[in-house]
């Protein structure tokens, strides 16, 4: 999808997939996950230091996967979209919320897109709407086109929710507990079935529900 991408191995650390965006994201987190993991697990010192890239590892898959899931990004990233026109007054984007768009393009032709919390006049005929589609004010349409419009944006979190940060501290400190068994299905002991899975675990898909971008384009 268009979230996903590779790491050199094909996958990142443990299975989960690598941090970053397949065109048009920053290529590196600027999230801290190895304090907060390492405090959850009373890591220090020599164990720390010996634990420290593979948190960060760690921690970067977790980003992306709950980023993937949720559909909005836990940081702020630049954004270039090329959208296809559908001959409505609104667009929505790929990736919220907004936080600004740089430029607009449709048909070739550069549009102005204003901020209504700004509260500029005259009014542009395209503003950004509840942080999340552009909107023509002044009874345009989107003409319908393949890759007609382009977008330049930013978007993605300021701050991130705490839930979502105390969710990727769990997620990230559970797979550092069981990365020996990471890859195994299950295991079977004394008629006792015990699974380990790289999926979303299902108190951590609970925690992030809240934050979903449903119905996202």
């Amino acid at each position: 999808d268009r979230h996903r991408v590779t790491d050199q191995l094909g996958r990142g650390a443990f299975g989960l997939p690598a941090f970053g965006d397949s065109m048009d994201s920053e290529s590196m987190s600027s999230l801290d996950w190895v304090a907060p993991i390492a405090a959850y697990l009373n890591l220090g010192g020599d164990a720390l230091r010996a634990a420290g890239p593979v948190l960060a590892d760690i921690g970067s898959g977790v980003q992306a996967a709950i980023e993937d899931r949720i559909g909005r990004h836990l940081e702020v990233r630049d954004h270039t979209d090329v959208l296809n026109g559908n001959g409505k007054r609104t667009l929505f984007l790929p990736w919220d919320p907004v936080v600004s768009i740089t430029a607009l393009t449709v048909n070739g032709a550069t549009i102005v897109v204003d901020d209504p919390s700004v509260g500029t006049y005259p009014r542009s005929s395209v503003i950004l709407r509840d942080r999340n589609s552009l909107v023509y004010t002044n009874g345009g349409v989107f003409p319908e086109g393949f890759g007609n419009v382009v977008v330049v944006y930013r978007a993605g979190y300021e701050l991130p929710p705490p839930a979502l940060v105390t969710a990727g501290v769990l997620w990230g400190a559970q797979i550092l507990r069981n990365r020996d068994r990471v890859g195994i299905a299950s295991v079977s002991t004394a008629g006792q079935t015990t699974s380990f899975s790289n999926d979303i675990p299902p108190h951590i898909a609970k925690m992030i529900a809240p934050h979903i971008r449903w119905g996202k384009p």
